[in-house]
């Protein structure tokens, strides 16, 4: 349910490239770390109900990290400009109307060399048709839905969780749209083929099924060129998860060959947790967080896991700035459970949990997304929704610096 790997290393390498990342930073901050809540200083803290993740991603290719926020169906959704300094401020007003939506997804789906935004549409619980949003960037930094001119509007389905990926190991980047299980209309979870920028294509067969969505994630596990695909499902399938390989741009159930059990989880994402270059698995459950370290290809045993209670979402990011990926584990039940953060001590198998992360105790917590390079250091910031289904909660933007 979050910004996969791939994307954040754009961020972070844009930000080397332009200065606001030392190179080499990496060896860690002798200072003793405090978190606080920079949302209000940073211009965008608000309370709102939300059901699903933002995005983000650098729109406007300067190296800082920009923002679409999610407000899911009570307001329109915002775009904000990122600025070294860690402030926002909102751009392209008016041009995202009031929507259910439930999730986006970002890249340069025309070939311009300007980052799109694809918008996943809610079907009012399955009773009615919706078109999905492709928002094509102009070069004036604007925004124009062109979704219906590239066939993927899609009307019936119940979207969720968008994802970017290379599903067939060209230079067009392709989508995957989770969707909830259809009532009045087909609903099955997608897989769009970007071609030559031009229009998407859904071929048949896997990973398009009607096997309901609770998460995604991509990455090429094998290091073979094509990315592999998770997925979390709902009750049709009784929340199992599955592992579909990517062989030349055929996807298959491969849960036994990459060595995951297909019991069900509520996030999961691929990521460098032990620096050996490789995707390393990380999943949460309601009880159970695991980390799943990539050898040659598969992910053959847990080398860590953590006893977590109402876990809901969770993020990878350096949260410290020594190098090594931290997990933010988001909780339900903000009035009793806190957030985790869990410092990674390097191998991916030792976690350190950081004490003092601001509560809130209004709401719900619903998504946590990290947001690298973070003014200007090698830290990441974590964005947290607290606004899960009927609740409405604030809105926090958590950083770490030196007391």
């Amino acid at each position: 349910m979050k910004m996969r790997t791939a994307t954040r290393s754009v961020l972070v390498t844009a930000a080397l490239a332009i200065g606001l990342v030392p190179a080499g930073c990496g060896g860690g901050d002798p200072q003793p770390l405090i978190a606080q809540d920079v949302a209000a200083a940073a211009g965008i803290a608000r309370a709102v109900h939300t059901h699903g993740e933002n995005c983000v991603f650098d729109y406007n290719r300067d190296g800082v990290a920009d923002l679409f926020l999610s407000t899911h169906d009570d307001a329109p959704w915002q775009l904000f400009r990122g600025r070294p300094d860690g402030t926002f401020v909102e751009t392209n007003l008016g041009t995202f109307p009031e929507r259910d939506r439930h999730g986006c997804a970002s890249g340069d789906f025309n070939g311009d060399g300007r980052p799109d935004i694809y918008a996943s549409i809610g079907g009012c619980e399955g009773t009615c048709r919706a078109d999905k949003e492709l928002w094509i960037q102009k070069p004036d930094g604007t925004f124009v839905d062109r979704a219906s001119q590239f066939g993927i509007a899609d009307p019936g389905g119940r979207g969720r969780q968008p994802l970017t990926l290379n599903a067939n190991d060209d230079r067009w980047p392709d989508l995957f749209v989770g969707q909830a299980v259809g009532v009045d209309y087909e609903s099955p979870n997608r897989l769009w083929l970007n071609v030559d920028g031009r229009r998407f294509v859904n071929p048949p067969g896997l990973p398009t099924e009607e096997i309901d969505n609770e998460c995604v994630t991509a990455g090429d596990i094998d290091d073979d060129g094509y990315d592999e695909l998770m997925v979390c499902s709902g009750e049709i399938l009784d929340d199992a998860f599955r592992v579909y390989d990517n062989t030349r741009g055929t996807y298959s159930i491969a849960n036994d060959k990459f060595g995951v059990p297909e019991y069900g989880r509520a996030d999961a994402d691929l990521s460098d947790l032990n620096g050996d270059g490789r995707l390393d698995l990380v999943t949460l459950s309601p009880t159970l967080l695991e980390v799943r370290l990539n050898e040659s290809g598969r992910f053959p045993e847990p080398n860590y896991t953590l006893d977590v209670s109402a876990g809901r979402d969770f993020a990878v990011g350096d949260a410290d700035g020594d190098g090594s990926q931290d997990i933010y584990v988001l909780k339900g039940e903000n009035g009793t459970l806190p957030d985790l953060l869990l410092l990674n001590e390097g191998s991916g198998e030792g976690f350190t949990r950081f004490s003092g992360l601001p509560q809130v105790t209004t709401g719900d917590g619903d998504t946590v997304q990290a947001i690298p390079g973070w003014r200007g250091t090698p830290r990441a910031a974590f964005l947290v929704n607290n606004g899960f289904e009927a609740a409405s909660g604030p809105r926090q933007l958590i950083e770490l610096m030196g007391e």
